[in-house]
């Protein structure tokens, strides 16, 4: 992926959609980012005939190509991340309410993977997660009242750090 990317030559590869949808894809492969525990390539996609993100891990047989391309000189992946992925594709989608300004919340969470709005008083986040232990930890860290509205398995990974905090204070 790397030299490709230095290079500026095309990149193809197979590629499963996170609906699993296969397809084959020739890009011009901008820059890589990681992103919440995930690697992701940007690229301009021959057969979308536009810029797309793909993940890694849904990626495999990739080829380098020997054909070249000119890459915009102002692309900046982590601003086209921001702006373009408010939501990646995740296991589980999240809302939960906390009792915190969302000026505060905001500085809590990267803004390409979380939406967040003020409500009574405090601020309702919206996001995707793979992996709720992780997350349900930095939630507690912010040492604020939590309501969970979704997913009930979110309200379990509490139960199951609860009873772990029990055990380690005995």
């Amino acid at each position: 992926m790397s030299t490709a990317i230095r290079g500026r030559r095309r990149l193809t590869f197979s590629y499963q959609s996170h609906v699993g949808t296969s397809t084959q894809r020739e890009i011009e492969p901008y820059g890589v980012a990681h992103l919440d525990g995930r690697w992701y390539v940007v690229g301009r996609c021959l057969l979308r005939q536009d810029l797309r993100t793909f993940r890694l891990d849904r990626l495999w047989h990739p080829e380098i190509g020997e054909e070249r391309f000119e890459r915009a000189a102002d692309f900046d992946i982590k601003a086209y991340l921001n702006q373009g992925m408010p939501f990646v594709q995740s296991t589980f989608a999240i809302e939960v309410w906390l009792d915190l300004p969302a000026s505060e919340a905001r500085s809590h969470f990267a803004l390409h993977r979380a939406s967040m709005c003020a409500e009574n008083g405090g601020t309702t986040v919206r996001c995707g997660r793979d992996h709720l232990e992780v997350f349900a930890a930095m939630l507690l860290s912010l040492g604020c009242r939590i309501v969970v509205r979704e997913p009930a398995a979110l309200r379990e990974t509490f139960a199951v750090l609860a009873k772990r905090a029990s055990a380690a204070a005995s």
